[in-house]
């Protein structure tokens, strides 16, 4: 009776390290490593491409990825550079006008109606230099908007547009990525996110080497409707960027 109930045990035994072991490669582990912060960008003024970065080349933050050619906006600039100017000087004489016909009007040379006028034409030129400036202002923003920057550090992940090109505003032509942090999306049954919380880590694996780790970001707290699975996004950690960045790489088993 002992040596059945061993017998039985052992079965027992064996049969569930079978179901775990099937269990684990039935779940799959892989997924595609992808940046955690990308960026579709496009002008923000219609012109000719003059530059724009290379595929591939790393820049830091606030450094040119696009530049568009700003010849005829640097040249409307400068007319409304002159154009404030002239407002600027047009107020000043009517300011020097008004302490005139002041002192002509406190010496009874000039009526009150001449005082009125002048004034009136002091508050017209107040008007004129704020109307001029905001040209101004829109004139240096059109021309500083002829380049992009890059919003943060990261590499040119693809471009859409050559040199000498023309550019439209809103188009997506550059696809700029970071590659400091990367993320990666895996859908795995329900019941093996259970014991699961954001900050668990485990090991990443490339080509079955170890090569870093990685940390629950977020887990969605509804199942996909079409597969029944619960997503869980990762954070991953490597010094194997460049490496990893759009390929599969496999999480080692964490239940």
């Amino acid at each position: 009776m002992v040596v059945m109930k061993f017998i039985f045990t052992f079965v027992l035994l064996i049969g569930t390290q079978l179901a775990l072991a099937d269990a684990l490669t039935s779940v799959h582990l892989r997924g595609v490593v992808v940046p955690a912060q990308q960026a579709k960008l496009s002008v923000a003024q219609q012109g000719q491409v003059e530059w724009i970065a290379a595929d591939g080349t790393e820049v830091k933050t606030g450094e040119t990825l696009i530049q568009i050619n700003a010849t005829k906006l640097k040249a409307e600039m400068i007319q409304a550079q002159a154009m404030y100017q002239s407002a600027l000087a047009e107020l000043a004489a009517a300011n020097h006008s008004l302490e005139k016909s002041r002192r002509l009007v406190q010496e009874n040379i000039l009526s009150d109606i001449a005082l009125t006028e002048a004034e009136f034409s002091v508050k017209t030129a107040e008007a004129k230099v704020a109307v001029n400036q905001s040209k101004l202002e829109l004139a240096k923003l059109a021309v500083a908007q002829a380049i992009v920057l890059a919003p943060f550090d990261g590499v040119v992940a693809s471009s859409k547009i050559s040199i000498g090109e023309w550019a439209q505003p809103g188009d997506p032509i550059l696809e700029f990525a970071s590659l400091s942090t990367l993320s990666m999306s895996l859908d795995v049954p329900p019941e093996y996110t259970e014991t699961l919380s954001p900050g668990d880590s485990t090991t990443v694996l490339f080509a079955g080497k170890p090569i870093g780790t990685a940390t629950v970001k977020r887990l969605f707290p509804l199942l996909q409707p079409s597969s029944g699975l619960r997503r869980v996004i990762w954070t991953i950690e490597t010094d194997e960027t460049m490496l990893i960045s759009g390929r599969y790489v496999e999480l080692k088993a964490w239940f």
